[in-house]
């Protein structure tokens, strides 16, 4: 099953490449500019009349305050301590991606309707692979002209078998070679060297530890995570596209991908109150916003509100597997989820952590707090089997705009209560009875009490989804 577990998001945001530079906060306190389509490494980058080229020399002189120029493309990515990153000037706002894009087609036909790709050769301009390394694992392929995303990702070559299939390599160990990435197989009825295709890549975004970071108005995409939080950090006012689907190398958990938007992880560094707030994350491959890990200290007043989170397989995922951890005062309030389930990325059809919010507290006797969000077309929540602890969480005023058939809750591993809304009207009074019961039989398995159920068709549900996506984007500009 195509899904993170565990240490999944953990250990993927961790890879790096010679794109992404390792370093630690410094004493000092600097502000630095950077312009992708002005700047040179040469430069001060202490004015904006003066910035340097590259997000990498940014970092080596340990800035607090990195700013990209609007309306620039960066294909880099950041691993970085405490610090603040922005934009300047006017425009769009600034683009940090993980595409590689194709510039001279060479897909050969290897036989009918599959071809093949040599993805280290020169052919590319955009995020720069370079030496032996684990970023050609791709995540999904982009038609960037239509900004159609493709990653169904099939496990053995003889399964390349419809259209936008992907397959690289036999095998997901940890010890796999890098080599094993050098070539994408993808099975496509026309010829893809006619169409506009690029790759994302697998690296993190934006890794931040050691301090309180902060980051805003920054668009990422093409990424396996888009930002990952190791310690304190606020998120606002980011874009976030296309995240995640490359092959998690494991001899545990088989053939799994991953990919969350951002990531708070519980380790062994305190993430005391951060904040995630208004951005529109879309399509990431498991959940747009996410606390989770394995570690011992509990995540505590984290807020994550007013974000607008659609077309990811889930919007929000709680996910502690440590026995001293616990959820202490974290909220997610005020967010519209849209869409789950509907990402564009190859899942399996059937498949019950398609959902608006996935729970995995298996420990914590203290649990996240949902309130006063809306919640439309999509199952609504999925558990792992922990037993009475995943009741801890608390839930006030939340609205989920549900279809017939979709479920209110179910178990992931398959052995628990399915709770579905009924399918069929036999009746008004009948469906009326079918209905309240599987409202109650969600309420006494969740100890949700207070959220409300409308049941909506499937065309009613589509209309919500894109008003409140409409209404929602006339007052935030990205």
């Amino acid at each position: 099953m195509k899904k993170s577990t565990l240490f999944l998001s953990f250990l993927i945001v961790v890879a790096l490449s010679v794109t992404t530079i390792n370093v630690v906060y410094g004493s000092s306190s600097k502000v630095v500019y950077v312009s992708s389509s002005s700047g040179d490494d040469a430069n001060t980058g202490l004015t904006e009349g003066t910035p340097f080229r590259t997000i990498r020399k940014a970092v080596s002189s340990f800035p607090d305050t990195i700013y990209l120029k609007r309306g620039d493309i960066f294909y880099e990515s950041i691993k970085y301590g405490r610090a603040s990153m922005t934009g300047y000037g006017k425009g769009p706002m600034p683009i940090m991606s993980g595409y590689k894009r194709i510039v001279k087609p060479s897909w050969k036909k290897v036989k009918e309707n599959v071809w093949k790709l040599c993805l280290t050769d020169d052919n590319f301009t955009g995020y720069q692979v370079e030496g032996s390394s684990y970023l050609n694992n791709i995540g999904c392929i982009h038609e960037y002209d239509k900004d159609i995303i493709h990653g169904n990702r099939v496990e053995h070559y003889d399964q390349l078998k419809e259209d936008w299939d992907i397959w690289q390599c036999e095998g997901h160990g940890k010890d796999l070679p890098a080599s094993s990435f050098d070539n994408v197989f993808l099975y496509l009825s026309s010829n893809p060297n006619n169409l506009h295709l690029e790759f994302s890549v697998n690296v993190c975004g934006a890794n931040m530890y050691e301090g309180h970071a902060l980051i805003n108005g920054i668009r990422f995409e093409g990424f396996n995570t888009a930002v990952n939080f190791n310690m304190s950090g606020d998120i606002t006012n980011c874009r976030i596209d296309a995240i995640g689907g490359n092959l998690f190398l494991t001899d545990i958990y088989g053939f799994v991908c991953a990919g969350n938007g951002i990531q708070y992880w519980v380790g062994r560094y305190a993430l005391d109150n951060s904040l995630a707030k208004g951005n529109y994350i879309t399509r990431c491959y498991d959940c747009g916003i996410t606390i989770q890990g394995d570690g011992p200290v509990s995540p505590k007043n984290i807020t994550v509100s007013d974000n607008l989170i659609t077309n990811c397989c889930q919007g929000w995922e709680d996910f502690i597997h440590h026995g001293e951890a616990f959820y202490d005062n974290c909220v997610f309030e005020n967010n519209i989820v849209v869409f789950s389930g509907e990402s564009g990325w190859g899942y399996p059809e059937s498949r019950f952590k398609y959902c608006h919010i996935l729970q995995n507290n298996c420990y914590g006797a203290k649990g996240m707090i949902f309130r006063n969000n809306t919640f439309i077309s999509g199952n609504y929540y999925c558990s792992e089997p922990c037993g009475k602890d995943y009741k801890s969480a608390v839930w006030q005023g939340n609205v989920c705009y549900i279809e017939n058939g979709n479920f209110l809750t179910g178990r992931y591993h398959g052995n628990g209560d399915i709770v579905r809304m009924p399918t069929t009207e036999k009746g008004r009074r009948a469906f009326t009875e079918e209905r309240d019961k599987a409202i109650e039989a969600y309420r006494m398995t969740v100890n949700d009490k207070s959220t409300k159920f409308v049941i909506v068709s499937p065309k009613k549900a589509k209309r919500l989804g894109n008003r409140e996506i409409n209404k929602y984007l006339k007052t935030h500009t990205y």
